[in-house]
C-alpha cells in the first residue's frame, strides 16, 4: 500500500478511535507512524497500536538504563558509560525502570481483560513527557560529554599502529 494512503488511513482512524488524544504529540514521542510504515498495515485497533508503541519505547530505553546500572563486564563501552554515573543517578534509573515496567504490565493486563486503554495512554504519555524522557536526556547529555571529551583526548595523542605497516 502507498505510504501516503496508509498514513492518511492512520490519521483518519486515530481521530475516530482516539478522539481525545493528539496524534502529532503521541507520534512525536512514540513513532507510531514509523511502526505502521514498518509493518505496512495498521491492524484492527489503533488504541492497541498506540499502547504497543508506548510500551516498546519504554522497554527499549529500560534496556539501556539497565545497562548503565549493571553494565556488561565484557563491554568496555558499557562499563565506561556506567562509571560516569553516581549511585544516586543509578538509583534514579532504577526508579524510572520500575515506573516503565508498571506501565508495561498494566498494558498487558488491560489487553488481557479487554479494557479500554485511553486513560493508560494519557498517564503513560504524560509520564514519558514530564519525567522519563527528560531524565533520559540528562543521562544522554552526560554520556555525550564523556565521549566528546574522550574523542578530544584521543585526537591529542600520537597515533599508535597495531601490527602491519602504515
Amino acid at each position: 500500500m502507498n505510504e501516503t494512503v496508509l498514513l492518511a488511513q492512520l490519521d483518519e482512524r486515530f481521530k475516530k478511535e482516539l478522539p481525545n488524544h493528539t496524534f502529532a504529540n503521541l507520534d512525536s514521542h512514540f513513532f507510531i507512524s514509523s511502526a505502521v510504515l514498518k509493518e505496512g498495515f495498521i491492524g484492527t485497533s489503533v488504541e492497541r497500536l498506540v499502547c504497543s508503541c508506548i510500551v516498546d519505547m519504554y522497554l527499549s530505553w529500560n534496556n539501556y538504563l539497565q545497562s548503565l546500572i549493571m553494565p556488561n563486564p565484557h563491554n568496555s563501552t558499557n562499563l565506561e558509560e556506567s562509571n560516569t554515573f553516581t549511585d544516586d543517578e543509578k538509583y534514579r534509573f532504577s526508579q524510572l525502570i520500575s515506573h516503565a515496567l508498571a506501565y508495561s504490565s498494566e498494558n498487558a493486563l488491560l489487553s488481557m481483560k479487554g479494557k479500554n486503554r485511553a486513560e493508560f495512554i494519557n498517564r503513560a504519555s504524560d509520564f514519558w513527557e514530564k519525567t522519563y524522557k527528560p531524565e533520559v536526556i540528562i543521562a544522554l547529555e552526560k554520556i555525550n560529554k564523556l565521549w566528546v571529551e574522550k574523542s578530544v583526548e584521543e585526537q591529542k595523542k600520537e597515533p599508535k599502529h597495531y601490527g602491519g605497516t602504515v
